[in-house]
């Protein structure tokens, strides 16, 4: 048979009380790193210089096909072509102009 000291849990006034614990360690804050102002001006220089590029006329140019071009162009070869060239867009991808 068991006691009746092991049968059930203690009670929580019954338990002695322990030792003062250790003061918790002061943790020092830690400083991170802030972005410096000369990265910020290396990009804001980097956009200025390809927007001057668009000024002057040198765009970055893609060219974006249309899906009634692209199905005349299959459906109907050497005529479709026309079709294709006809429903084309040119626009730069540096500033958004359509070009032609």
């Amino acid at each position: 048979m068991m006691d009746k000291d092991t049968a059930s849990p203690p009670r929580y006034d019954a338990v002695a009380p322990q030792a003062a614990a250790a003061p918790p360690l002061q943790v020092q804050p830690m400083q991170v790193p802030q972005p410096t102002n000369m990265e910020a001006q290396v990009g804001y220089n980097y956009q200025l210089e390809l927007m001057a590029k668009c000024a002057r006329g040198e765009h970055q140019v893609t060219t974006k096909y249309g899906v009634v071009g692209i199905i005349f162009s299959v459906a109907l070869f050497p005529i479709g072509m026309l079709a294709l060239l006809c429903d084309s867009k040119k626009k730069c991808d540096r500033c958004g102009l359509v070009v032609g």
